[in-house]
């Protein structure tokens, strides 16, 4: 199997920790929702965005453990669900 470039796992765990920060902030304090990059104003807006980091979460941790290139390929059709759910929400 194709291995993966060893840069990506680097890019994985940051993924997953600036996520996490994210779902942090959104979910569980979602009144400073307007500090964000666009301001999310609703509370309940906040947290389906930061719900919606859950997922991103998933993506980042498969991307850092996971040690070959093809088992990685489902991950451009998540980050479009992604991308289309934080739209749609916001």
């Amino acid at each position: 199997m194709l291995a993966k470039p060893r840069a990506l796992t680097l890019i994985g765990f940051i993924q997953v920790f600036l996520a996490a920060a994210f779902v942090i902030w959104l979910l569980f304090f979602p009144s400073t929702g307007d500090r964000f990059a666009w301001p999310v104003v609703p509370s309940f807006t906040a947290m389906f965005v930061g719900a919606g980091f859950i997922d991103r979460i998933l993506i980042g941790y498969c991307l850092w453990r996971e040690s070959y290139w093809p088992t990685l390929r489902w991950q451009v059709a998540a980050n479009y669900a992604f991308l289309i759910v934080i739209f749609l929400a916001t």
